[in-house]
């Protein structure tokens, strides 16, 4: 990735008409015949995106690399994996930037690491950070993290920072896993199966260049939460 610093202005609005139409037209024909629309309106606004905004993650943390390319790159497929969709359609209907750690990057994405991502499409826009899918090895070093340190995770997770831009979210299991007080002060976090700080947005921000800045902002209150995870799966912040 060049080391040149860029600015971003904004998101074209020709980027979520594209969207827009693909939500309503979302097969192979139509895709293939817009197919130069979507390398203009949304590869590359998005490839600009993570050129400009890779120093400034780098200010955040030099764990997580803004590649401008998609195939193991920051720029989230736009074909959907149908062998884990209930539905039909084969294309997402959204933008996905992921910035995950070096270490899941090197292992070819197989190594389960906090990342720090940005969604939109025609119905908003999601800034989040932390663990979407963690295996049981994953869960079990977060959970031990926490209830070996409790104070630690309180500055994590519940920040002031952290809590005037994000909220604390992610699936739960109904009974806290065998092996941990059930009583213990973040019971409600030991049960997570998801550790996930999120905010939402209205779309209109992705065409602004305030929006660089609101993600920057946005991943900067997440960084002890991310920290915290990162560490407790034995990675470098």
């Amino acid at each position: 990735m060049s080391k040149k610093t860029t600015t971003f202005a904004g998101f074209p609005e020709q980027t979520i008409r594209f969207l827009t139409a693909l939500s309503r037209n979302n097969n192979r024909e139509w895709f293939e015949h817009n197919k130069r629309s979507y390398e203009d309106v949304v590869v590359a606004p998005a490839f600009e995106f993570i050129l400009a905004f890779g120093p400034r993650l780098a200010r955040i943390s030099n764990q997580f690399p803004a590649i401008a390319k998609q195939a193991g790159g920051s720029l989230g497929r736009i074909h959907r994996d149908m062998r884990f969709s209930r539905g039909k359609e084969p294309y997402h209907t959204h933008v996905a930037l992921h910035f995950r750690h070096e270490a899941s990057t090197a292992a070819g994405g197989r190594k389960v690491m906090p990342r720090m991502s940005v969604y939109f499409g025609p119905d908003g826009v999601r800034v989040g950070a932390g663990l979407w899918v963690p295996d049981p090895a994953a869960l079990s070093k977060v959970r031990d993290a926490i209830a070996g340190d409790p104070a630690a995770w309180k500055r994590a997770s519940r920040g002031k920072r952290l809590a005037e831009r994000l909220e604390l979210t992610g699936q739960q299991l109904v009974r806290v896993p065998t092996g941990y007080p059930s009583d213990h002060r973040f019971a409600a976090d030991l049960r997570r199966k998801q550790f996930l700080v999120t905010a939402e947005h209205e779309v209109a921000l992705v065409h602004t260049p305030e929006f660089i800045d609101e993600v920057e902002l946005s991943f900067r209150a997440a960084k002890p939460f991310v920290r915290f995870l990162t560490e407790a799966l034995g990675g470098e912040f």
